[in-house]
């Protein structure tokens, strides 16, 4: 964790804190206060105690699915993608996500950063060069979309050959 989201969950503990203090000298409203810090708390440790989105099994993995079923569809005429079955799976994605704390700006945050888009373009490289496919390369990609289709893996469940 960074040392400016460290110093913002103390800040927000602190806040809960200094109102419960100031509160607590009215009746009745002392014990919605403390409510309302045990929550903050709640939500403090939750944040501290979540793991790094490179750390969220299968977060990294689908987004390099998903760059690689744009690469494709893209330079490949043969093939287009599977809009809905796409949706639906960064849906999934997100959903990954949210299961291990993050908020929907976090998560928009994440996927908007440009360091992060250069990681998953340079893994999607690496991945095509493996099988003897490469970015620029139209027939290569199809040829390596075509095989995923026929696999039936995620990639291929994403794709579908164009007249079919």
């Amino acid at each position: 964790m960074g040392y400016c989201a460290h110093i913002s969950s103390r800040a927000r503990l602190g806040a809960a804190v200094a109102a419960i203090v100031a509160l607590s000298l009215v009746p009745g409203v002392a014990q919605t206060a403390q409510q309302t810090a045990q929550q903050t708390a709640q939500q403090t440790a939750q944040q501290t105690a979540r793991p790094a989105f490179h750390d969220i099994p299968g977060v990294i993995e689908g987004l390099l699915t998903v760059e690689l079923g744009n690469v494709i569809r893209k330079r490949c005429p043969e093939i287009s993608a599977r809009f809905f079955a796409g949706v639906s799976f960064m849906f999934d994605l997100k959903g990954l996500a949210v299961a291990a704390g993050y908020s929907d700006v976090e998560i928009r945050a994440f996927v908007e950063d440009r360091a992060e888009e250069a990681r998953i373009k340079a893994l999607a490289d690496t991945w095509l060069a493996a099988r003897g496919a490469a970015r620029t390369d139209g027939a290569s990609l199809c040829a390596v979309g075509n095989a995923e289709i026929d696999a039936g893996t995620q990639l291929g469940r994403l794709l579908q050959r164009n007249g079919s």
